[in-house]
């Protein structure tokens, strides 16, 4: 295993993607984080905190609960219903491998009038099979196949990425 970014690195991802999304979404009344369980809901938790001195506008994260092993079938749940008027959704997930997660996960914005959809991830690993792209993202990595990537969470924070 080894280590990609310890806790110092992850803070520094976050702020800058903080910057990045305020920069974006500056002119929105309110932004809504749509976190994937488990590490994109605390990611998404994340960055509102690294948000809120840079932006003075509404936040909000939920989660979206999906089987990341069988997306395609999964029943798809989010936390809370959305509210879309003058408002930003961001998708939150902590590792794109190969797109397949994120690519279901958008099923339940389909039937929403929705304003704006972006994408945020952690760590974008390079080959996709789906065509998803991350508007914002932390750090790009080659990776072969066979390698795993994996954020590891303690106490709701981000503590570190690895190379299993």
């Amino acid at each position: 295993m080894a280590q990609i970014a310890n806790r110092e690195k992850i803070e520094r991802i976050l702020e800058r993607i903080a910057y990045q999304v305020a920069e974006n979404c500056c002119h929105r009344k309110k932004i809504i984080f749509v976190g994937i369980q488990e590490s994109g809901f605390v990611l998404a938790q994340e960055i509102v905190r690294y948000l809120a001195p840079i932006l003075k506008i509404e936040t909000d994260v939920i989660s979206l609960e999906i089987d990341k092993k069988n997306p395609q079938t999964s029943e798809i749940k989010l936390s809370k219903t959305l509210e879309t008027k003058d408002t930003a959704i961001i998708l939150v997930d902590d590792v794109i491998n190969s797109g397949k997660t994120l690519f279901y996960a958008l099923k339940p914005f389909f039937d929403l009038r929705i304003d704006a959809l972006h994408t945020l991830i952690l760590v974008e690993r390079k080959y996709k099979r789906f065509p998803i792209m991350a508007d914002y993202v932390g750090i790009s990595l080659n990776t072969t196949l066979l390698e795993k990537i994996e954020v590891i969470v303690k106490n709701k924070k981000l503590v570190s990425i690895e190379l299993v």
